[in-house]
């Protein structure tokens, strides 16, 4: 954002949105630059718009942002004299988080993921060491042995079906668009204010047209915040899927270490659930049924100084709020089709990725049983990666 520029109500709804879907991510990823603070007359008159950009983020519902300030045009100047040790700038205050940021917390994901796989490895070499040096003794039951493991955990794994965890999405579906409703009617007044405003109601000579683009304004704040909702909604109910297939996985891992207590099934990545085009709610809505509502204005001054207006804004939301449940309903339906079909595709990754695990693991020990002779080898490996 600008120093000395307010935001704007497009700024208001897009930051709105970030906060929305802020908490459903694995890590803060959002960083707030106020550019251009080499306009403030002292520290206190920028630590004083700080507080302002960071009260406003907070009502967005965006908490404990991380903010900074700079000036992109004293950055240039100090690039320009090589102005390394003291930058008024700001920009190495921002440069140095947002380093640590990429480096540490984006990388660490991905090491501690390398990691977990390293440490698999390990753990299926030992027990390839292990099955092999059994093959000096009771080779054919241990065979034996493997091989009705085998059918066990095959059966097991073709037995998973995602009817489970389609009912328990289309519950938590449920629930989300439950409280969309409540979260865009609770703004229902402000956006009622913005619409149906002194400065477009007093001003106009056609008063029917008036209140008519007025109207518009409000279906289009409404409907609008209806969509932004869903999209959000649609966020959530991606990661609550991939935390029912990791539960699914984990279910498949506890059998599998009941049926034999060293092998190991890797988590399949479920990848991106493809959801609707949430279009704004209320396009192409006809006039009739506002009309009433709309003829309890007669004036500007009794409406915006008595109780109509008060009276204009209950009568519309009864009307906007019913279609606002069918509007709901229908992209529920639609983004529960989505979501039933990534729970389908997620659960065949899991079991396709188990299937494979079981052949690999049990294939190997089967063959370790053969071929003793390479322990030693296999030892020193051991010893080296350990």
């Amino acid at each position: 954002t600008y120093y000395n520029h307010a935001f704007s109500k497009a700024d208001r709804e897009f930051l709105i949105q970030l906060g929305r879907v802020k908490d459903a991510f694995e890590l803060d990823k959002m960083f707030f630059i106020i550019n251009a603070i080499d306009l403030a007359a002292n520290k206190e008159e920028l630590s004083e718009v700080k507080t302002y950009v960071r009260d406003q983020l907070l009502q967005y519902g965006i908490r404990f942002p991380r903010l900074y300030g700079v000036s992109s045009m004293l950055a240039v100047q100090e690039a320009m004299r090589e102005e390394w040790d003291h930058p008024q700038s700001g920009m190495k205050q921002f440069k140095e988080p947002f380093r640590t940021f990429l480096s540490n917390d984006l990388a660490q994901m991905a090491v501690q993921s390398a990691r977990a796989e390293a440490s698999r490895g390990v753990l299926q070499l030992k027990k390839l060491i292990e099955t092999a040096k059994q093959n000096r003794n009771n080779r054919e039951q241990k065979k034996a042995e493997l091989n009705e493991k085998q059918f066990q955990m095959t059966a097991a794994i073709q037995g998973e079906t995602a009817d489970l965890e389609k009912k328990r999405m289309s519950q938590e579906l449920g629930e989300l668009v439950y409280y969309i409703k409540q979260r865009v009617f609770y703004r229902f007044s402000d956006f009622f204010k913005e619409s149906f405003n002194p400065a477009t109601l007093s001003s106009q000579s056609d008063i029917k047209q008036a209140l008519q683009k007025a109207l518009s304004e409000l279906l289009q704040s409404v409907g609008y915040d209806l969509a932004q909702e869903m999209r959000a909604t649609s966020i959530r109910v991606e990661n609550h899927g991939v935390k029912l297939l990791q539960e699914k996985h984990e279910r498949l891992a506890n059998k599998a270490a009941m049926i034999e207590s060293e092998l190991l099934l890797s988590l399949p990545d479920a990848g991106k659930m493809e959801v609707p085009d949430f279009q704004t709610a209320f396009k192409n809505i006809s006039f009739e049924p506002f009309a009433k509502a709309l003829s309890l204005f007669k004036n500007a001054k009794s409406f915006f100084e008595k109780n109509e207006k008060q009276k204009m804004m209950q009568e519309l939301q009864s009307i906007i709020e019913k279609m606002a449940d069918q509007y709901l309903d229908e992209q529920k339906t639609a983004l529960e089709k989505h979501a039933n079909l990534f729970m389908e595709q997620g659960t065949e990754k899991v079991k396709k990725a188990a299937s494979l695990d079981v052949n690999e693991q049990f294939a190997a020990w089967l063959e370790a049983l053969e071929h003793s002779e390479q322990i030693d080898e296999w030892e020193t490996i051991l010893r080296d990666i350990s």
